[in-house]
């Protein structure tokens, strides 16, 4: 699954949580716990990966980290940060549950949170527009 290499060698090691690899159908990640977020995403998309899934907005805590390493939505509550995918929804419409698994809080953001971007509020609207832009090939 790893096409591209593992450039920072991350394992799914529980003594290593700062290079910890976390392996989904559709993505990997290495987590890493003293940022509270990832070091890089990996996915592949092709046309098969399109099609008109709900984007449901669930954002459900990551069972694949260690209990105490998981970020849930409260981690957001009074930061004035929005949550931002780095791991497009629209890259995974092709069925409910691959869509589901881009909404997973550790792809939600960095620093504060583990696949989306913490972004002030007033980039939210950028964000979204960009987000939802198709690759044409």
């Amino acid at each position: 699954m790893i096409v591209f290499g593992n450039p920072i060698r991350a394992t799914s090691n529980i003594n290593n949580p700062d290079n910890f690899l976390v392996i989904h159908s559709g993505f990997i990640l290495p987590y890493n716990k003293s940022r509270g977020g990832l070091n890089w995403v990996n996915w592949h998309v092709a046309r098969k990966d399109f099609g008109d899934a709900d984007s449901q907005d669930l954002f459900p805590e990551d069972a694949k980290l260690h209990v105490s390493w998981r970020i849930n939505k409260s981690s957001y509550i009074g930061s004035g940060f929005a949550k931002g995918h780095l791991y497009p929804s629209e890259d995974r419409k092709n069925t409910q549950a691959a869509n589901d698994e881009t909404f997973l809080m550790l792809l939600m953001a960095i620093v504060v949170l583990t696949n989306c971007l913490s972004e002030p509020p007033p980039n939210e609207e950028v964000s979204n527009s960009s987000e939802n832009t198709k690759p044409t090939a």
